[in-house]
């Protein structure tokens, strides 16, 4: 089933969306790695649907660019940018 329906079938997924859920807003902070962000942020982020919902979110990368695309992978729609000092 899609993330989107919101019926999760495994217990650490259920778990995971309960955590998530409690929260009001996020910082993510990532490495920039192979032109993006690491598998592992991009698939905790991807798992879950609902609970990302209407929350705020940062996103701080470093790496070439400023890390810059690694937050333009982070999610659809974000307005992430980066600066590099």
């Amino acid at each position: 089933m899609p993330p989107s329906l919101g019926q999760y079938a495994g217990e650490h997924t259920k778990a995971w969306a309960a955590k998530i859920a409690s929260y009001d807003g996020f910082i993510f902070v990532t490495p920039e790695y192979n032109h993006s962000t690491s598998a592992v942020l991009k698939n905790a982020i991807d798992y879950l649907y609902g609970e990302w919902n209407n929350k705020a979110a940062a996103f701080v990368s470093y790496g070439s660019l400023g890390g810059a695309r690694a937050t333009s992978r982070c999610g659809s729609g974000n307005s992430a940018r980066s600066t590099s000092s």
